[in-house]
């Protein structure tokens, strides 16, 4: 139960404007990577993630940083990203991103 407790507390300190800027945030970023503006799509994931720590956002932190050749923040955030979400279903690309990248 506790676990579930510390799991949940940031989506409790969160207002619905913090949620819906986050969300728009996220959705740029979306735009961004689509047309490989991959600098602004990473400031817009790292902007959503400051305001509302989903663990996917790691993720496509990572993957704009990978692009970027960015390798070690993208590694930083592979990592990260597999201590938040063990379990993932992405858990072996990430592995393999972070094989590929070493």
């Amino acid at each position: 139960m506790a676990l579930l407790l510390v799991w949940c507390a940031p989506a409790w300190a969160q207002s619905d404007a913090e949620k819906q800027l986050a969300k728009k945030h996220y959705e740029l970023g979306e735009q961004f990577y689509k047309i490989s503006n991959y600098p602004r799509a990473l400031v817009e994931f790292s902007s959503a993630y400051k305001l509302y720590p989903l663990p996917g956002l790691l993720f496509n932190i990572a993957r704009c940083h990978e692009v970027m050749a960015n390798l070690d923040k993208a590694l930083e955030y592979y990592h990260l990203f597999l201590k938040r979400v063990p379990r993932t279903p992405k858990r072996s690309l990430v592995e393999l991103r972070i094989k590929t990248l070493k």
